[in-house]
């Protein structure tokens, strides 16, 4: 058990939950792990292209991001984990915190920006399926507008789902877009991406 987020799809972030009394809300759920999986910032890969690299005279920040204890913390958790189990327990296979969600900050409403989406949110949510909670995650992403979408992961356990959320995540605001409409101003309903490589939005 433990504090419990919640994802607000007006605001596009996630907050500690609040009882009626004022008191920290806890869960036994797995949604607080997902939005964690999901919009932490996982670090990039040595082959990404960050989204303020423009070229090799301007290359940017090379800020990759991630949690510092994906390499520190690790050897820590594992020896203790070794001395309490006597070596019959052993932790999963490596999987970094968070999602690379945040490399999509200056991409543009594409079929393949959604499908990059998918991805990055697909392996976010490895650690259900490394920790065995779950046995396969699913994850659906639709446009909601030219700088907003709504990415929906399954994470299930045989035919049964554990969670089914819908998360609305706007990239290009997170990336200071001047022209990047307010939470408000988003459109409830769905727009599924257009066929092909012509895109209306561009």
């Amino acid at each position: 058990m433990g504090l419990k987020l919640t994802w607000n799809n007006d605001t596009l972030d996630a907050d500690i939950s609040l009882a009626a009394n004022g008191d920290l809300t806890l869960e036994e759920g797995l949604e607080t792990m997902a939005i964690v999986c999901l919009f932490t910032d996982r670090r990039a890969n040595d082959d990404d292209v960050l989204p303020d690299y423009n070229s090799p005279e301007d290359p940017g920040s090379g800020d990759k991001r991630g949690w510092l204890g994906d390499h520190y913390a690790r050897p820590i958790v594992e020896a203790m984990l070794a001395d309490a189990t006597k070596g019959v327990l052993t932790l999963p296979p490596v999987s970094r915190l968070g999602s690379r969600l945040w490399l999509l900050e200056r991409a543009k409403a594409t079929s393949e920006t959604l499908n990059r989406a998918i991805f990055y949110a697909t392996e976010g949510l490895q650690p259900f399926i490394d920790y065995k909670i779950a046995s396969a995650v699913e994850v659906q992403a639709r446009y909601l507008n030219r700088y907003a979408m709504l990415i929906h992961p399954r994470v299930l356990q045989g035919n049964s789902a554990l969670l089914d959320r819908q998360y609305a995540y706007a990239w290009a605001a997170m990336a200071g877009n001047a022209a990047a409409p307010s939470p408000s101003a988003i459109p409830p309903r769905l727009v599924p991406p257009p066929p092909g490589p012509v895109n209306p939005w561009i």
